[in-house]
């Protein structure tokens, strides 16, 4: 999978926005934690002692998860809304992301309907597209994070973003 890709084994990971946890791997490889902002969520995770749940938004720029700049990996998979305020998002991550971290953020392209099927969603490219154009403006306010892949899956697209090392945060 991804984390295995980026993320050496017993390295912290966060899961922003995972409801049920369902894409929370399920192995001991990695230390897991989980940010929901609905406590209903978090319920279905309380009772697994691989991840530790935290209460809170991931839009909030003050938030530190472990004391902040831990987390190896971020992951937001198919949570960020076209409401979502990506600087303060950005801001987060970027406190709680080591030194040499990095995020893996997707966004949906089609979903699973009532009836057990997969459609596309309506307007999926397009959205998928404004997104896009959404996250490269917001990252250009945090110049040491920048998109180092993309690619699509059938159920989603997916932008690997790293933390850039000796960046010089310079503000005139």
């Amino acid at each position: 999978g991804l984390l295995s890709q980026y993320c050496p084994d017993g390295s912290k990971v966060l899961f922003v926005g995972t409801a049920d946890g369902s894409e929370i791997p399920r192995n001991d490889r990695w230390q897991y934690y989980a940010l929901e902002q609905i406590e209903s969520s978090l319920e279905n995770l309380y009772s697994d002692e691989r991840i530790k749940t935290v209460l809170g938004d991931f839009e909030d720029k003050t938030l530190l998860i472990d004391g902040g700049e831990q987390m190896k990996v971020i992951c937001a998979l198919r949570c960020l809304m076209p409401n979502t305020r990506l600087i303060p998002f950005l801001t987060f991550c970027r406190n709680n992301l080591a030194a040499d971290g990095g995020l893996i953020l997707s966004h949906p392209l089609s979903c699973l309907y009532a009836d057990g099927s997969y459609g596309s969603l309506p307007e999926a490219d397009k959205k998928r597209q404004e997104f896009e154009l959404r996250l490269e403006q917001a990252l250009q306010h945090h110049n040491e994070l920048s998109i180092k892949k993309k690619f699509e899956t059938s159920v989603e697209y997916f932008y690997i973003i790293k933390r850039r090392k000796n960046v010089c945060l310079c503000y005139l």
